[in-house]
Formats: C-alpha cells, structure tokens, sequence
C-alpha cells in the first residue's frame, strides 16, 4: 500500500510523506508506483523551479519526506498549498481507481 500522509497548521501545509509499494506488479514495472513517483516528482520540482524554495526533502525507495520552513511569505505559502492540493487530488484520483493501493491521511490542527 501506498500511504500518503499530510500535516496542515491553520490552513498552512507543514509537511508530507510519501511512502510504501504498490503490490500491483514487480519492482520496476509497476504503473500505479510510476504514476506516484511522476507525481511527486513534479510537485517537488515545482517548489524548487517555479516557487524557488528548498524543502527538507529525505528520499530513499518507497519513501518521500518533505518539510517547509516554518515561515514563507503568504505569496510562497499560497503557492505550496496550490501545489500539494494539486498532489492530493492526484492521489484521490489514483485512490478512486485502485481504492486498496492507496490510502491519505491528512492531519489537520487549527
């Protein structure tokens, strides 16, 4: 399972990882971990090419971590939180078609 988990501070995204397999295929030949990957790459990239920031970023197979720093100004902010709506409705759709692969937790503290 793919497992999706997301830490939100008053409206303000804090953090997410990313982590687990899919059990669809083999290593290497697995189109919903592919899919996952393309995602989050490009979500990643951009908050480094198009916002112009550097998250903590801690990879390794199966996992992605990804910290913001605690204060961005509100355009950056606005820009993030755009970014991982776009990631969430990504893995939504990728949990509506194979509901058993993917779960997301979203921890939400007002």
């Amino acid at each position: 399972m793919i497992r999706l988990t997301l830490k939100d501070k008053q409206n303000s995204f804090e953090c997410f990882t990313v982590e687990g397999h899919s059990t669809l295929g083999k290593k290497g030949n697995n189109l919903l971990c592919a899919g996952v990957s393309t995602l989050t790459q490009s979500i990643l990239l951009g908050f480094q090419q198009v916002l112009k920031i550097h998250p903590v970023i801690q990879k390794s197979d199966g996992y992605l971590y990804c910290n913001f720093p605690d204060t961005l100004e509100n355009r950056i902010a606005d820009g993030v939180n755009l970014l991982i709506m776009t990631m969430i409705c990504g893995f939504q759709d990728l949990k509506m078609q194979f509901p058993d692969e993917i779960e997301i937790l979203w921890n939400k503290q007002l």
